[in-house]
This record gives C-alpha cells, structure tokens and sequence, in this order.
C-alpha cells in the first residue's frame, strides 16, 4: 500500500481563528499547500496525511506562549496534526523540530509496512529533519521539496544573533537537500542556485484555487504593462525591492499589490 503524507503548514479552519484571534497572519503559504493538496486529491485517489506547525511570532508579539498540540481530519480517513511546542524566542524552531521528528516518528512506526511518498513543503529544517526520520525507519521513501522560496533571501534585515543562525540553519539544510529525491520548484532559477541535477526538478508557477476567484471586473483598456504581485506585503519578501524595480522601469509600467502587510 502507498500512504501520502504532508510536512508542512496544512492547517484547518479551527487554526486559521486561533492565528487571527491570537494576532498572527494568515500566510499565502498556507493557501498555496491547502490548494495543492486539494488539487491532487481531487483528481486522483490520493488522500494525504499530514504533520504541521504554524509559522508565528515569537510570545508576546503573538499572544499565545503556549501553542497546543491539534488533531483532525481534513478529508475521510487522513490524520492530521499540527504540532505543540513553547513559543519563546529563538528556542521556539528547536522545541518545534522536537515536536515534529516526534509526530513523524510515531506515524513511520504506524505505516512502516507501506510504500511512503513524503511532500515537505519548503526548505525548513524542521520538516526535513522530520521528513529524515520517516526515512531511517521506513525502507521505501520517496521525499518531494516544494520549493516556493530560499531561505536565505526570507528576512531584509536580520539582527547579527539572526544572521548567525541563519548561516548555520543554512549550512545543515545544504547538508539534508542532498538527500531528497526530487524537487518542485516555483523558479527555474532555485535550481542553479541549488546546483540541482536537472533530473530530479520541475517547475510550478504557484496555483489557484478556482473557488476562491471573485467576479471578474472590466477595467479601462490601459497600453500599460502591469505587473501583478499576490501575498503578504512585507519588507521581509522584498516589496520595496520590486516598488523600486517598478519605479526605475519608468511610466510604462504598474505595479498592482494585492494582500495583508
């Protein structure tokens, strides 16, 4: 038997409330996992499982220390969790991996007679440390990276004790990349950087929801090029760099923003 699982930040409807109430963000990542894995399920006989943790920050900025472990089941027949761990500054990414090579231990226990297909979304230690630990357990693993950006490039301007733990966060994600067995990428150009054979990627342009489409609305003809960005708006994913890009292009250009920030 084939089982399916997911490491990443699948989260349902009861999360998503706890993160708004708790003065956390709802990040595009989370829509782009929640399309994809609703996109394969529904046109194949594929259910995923899947280990979670939500990407907040640190107590008291959001409001909760405690983050509290949650079990449920987004489709007939999967298992879903996402994570607990003590929200605290820095020691919060060690208490989550913890949680999550725990989680991942007791589901290869639970499938270690099946054939195991893993879909780690991002290059975050923690999910590849989790995804890593199926992989000592269970003999027959393929482990699939969604890469829908790099790290390294996630913060504009890190304080000196951020950009230290970054280049040594960096250094064992390089190391457990080599391990993975194939990529999907949301640039071609990840795959230079990461110096990948060009065997084991692909690339996906993000998703839609078709659900999620409003109502198209007709606006006036423009001879304008307009240049479209969806997400979270933020210094951190290089906004100002791409309003400035925009700016020095000149008067043939827009930039259109859509989302929180």
């Amino acid at each position: 038997m084939r089982k399916y699982l997911w490491i990443g930040g699948n989260l349902d409807n009861y999360l998503k409330k706890e993160i708004v109430l708790n003065n956390g963000k709802i990040l595009s990542s989370y829509i782009s996992q929640t399309n994809i894995i609703e996109g394969i399920e529904r046109n194949s006989d594929i259910v995923f499982d899947s280990i979670n943790s939500i990407r907040l920050d640190f107590f008291p900025k959001y409001k909760k220390l405690n983050i509290k472990r949650h079990v449920w089941s987004h489709k007939d027949c999967s298992f879903d969790v996402s994570v607990g761990y003590l929200n605290i500054k820095y020691l919060a990414i060690y208490l989550k991996t913890l949680s999550l090579v725990k989680e991942a231990k007791n589901w290869a226990k639970i499938n270690k007679c099946n054939e195991v297909v893993i879909f780690v979304f991002g290059l975050h230690s923690p999910y590849l440390k989790a995804a890593l630990k199926i992989k000592k357990i269970i003999k027959n693993v393929e482990l699939i990276v969604v890469h829908p950006d790099l790290p390294l490039f996630m913060d504009g301007s890190p304080s000196l004790v951020k950009r230290i733990l970054k280049k040594i966060d960096w250094f064992q994600i390089k190391k457990m990349n080599f391990k993975v067995d194939k990529h999907i990428l949301y640039s071609k150009h990840m795959a230079d950087y990461l110096q990948l054979d060009e065997k084991k990627w692909i690339v996906m342009e993000g998703s839609i929801n078709f659900s999620d489409v409003g109502p198209v609305i007709k606006d006036k003809p423009t001879t304008k090029i307009i240049v479209m960005y969806s997400g979270v708006i933020g210094k951190m994913y290089g906004i100002m760099n791409l309003v400035e890009a925009i700016i020095s292009l000149g008067s043939g250009y827009e930039l259109w923003l859509y989302g929180g920030g």
